[in-house]
């Protein structure tokens, strides 16, 4: 197949040198590189030639080059059922080059050609009914262009208060996305199970403590002068030395403290009996 695919290379560069300007054989299939304004009469002669016969156009697509003076391969791929092979045929074009339609030899290249033009914005001089076939009327902008957002510029919706479709720009939290909006990456304005803050007055108690440097230690000095000054006050009344009160700096020994001096007469008098 690659010995007969490269005769065939030979064959076309030889009949049409003035219209090819580079051949290859690849991945079994022949790529032929043609001047753009020549596309008409080299897709005829493909089609005519009886060592070529490619009279089955298979598609129309484009590729795009932004850091190239051409910005865009015009590609078309042709099919002989007569000697089961494969054509691919490419041409280079800049944003604003007209490339000739091949409809008048391929009536199906209509649909392909609307198509490029829709999502490439390639232009087909000759062409019947040049519009968009895939996007919506008024869209903006050509879908496959490398320089197209993936998030488009407008988004369709169905609007339930308006009963209708509506257009609106597209107003995203992240770029290159697939939108969950029940998800909280997106900004949810709901609060989910669990993430529950603290009321304003609590962040701002805590954060006074706690984002101050020696925070931690000023909280304890506070603590010791409202809960174990007053214990140690207290307990010599009780025959229970002073240094007892250090205990009430744990909030567990405070509540013991309390039970101590609650029940200390009844301690006492148990402690008399035994």
């Amino acid at each position: 197949m690659s010995d007969a695919l490269k005769a065939l290379a030979d064959h076309i560069a030889a009949a049409r040198k003035d219209d090819v300007t580079a051949t290859e054989v690849a991945f079994g299939e022949l790529n032929v590189t043609v001047k753009l304004a020549a596309i008409p009469a080299f897709v005829e002669y493909l089609r005519t030639d009886p060592d070529c016969r490619f009279s089955t156009l298979i598609d129309i697509t484009g590729v795009d080059y932004p850091e190239r003076p051409a910005r865009f391969d015009v590609v078309w791929h042709f099919l002989s059922m007569y000697r089961n092979q494969r054509i691919r045929v490419k041409a280079e074009a800049d944003e604003g080059d007209m490339v000739p339609s091949i409809t008048a030899i391929h009536p199906s290249a209509n649909w392909f050609e609307r198509e490029d033009f829709d999502m490439f914005g390639l232009l087909f001089s000759g062409h019947p009914d040049l519009r968009r076939i895939l996007t919506d009327y008024g869209f903006r902008g050509h879908p496959l262009r490398k320089d197209f957002p993936t998030t488009g510029y407008t988004e369709v919706r169905y609007d339930e208060a308006q009963k209708r479709v509506v257009y609106e720009p597209v107003k995203l939290v992240q770029e290159y996305r697939q939108f969950d909006f029940m998800s909280p990456w997106e900004g949810a304005q709901y609060i989910l199970p669990g993430d529950e803050k603290p009321a304003e007055g609590g962040r701002e108690m805590m954060g006074w403590g706690g984002g101050m440097p020696g925070g931690g230690l000023l909280w304890l000095v506070i603590y010791a002068a409202l809960v174990v000054v007053p214990f140690w006050r207290l307990l010599p009344k009780f025959n229970i030395p002073s240094w007892v009160a250090l205990v009430a700096i744990i909030p567990v020994g405070a509540l013991v403290l309390l039970w101590v001096i609650a029940f200390k007469d009844q301690l006492d008098g148990k402690g008399g009996a035994a």
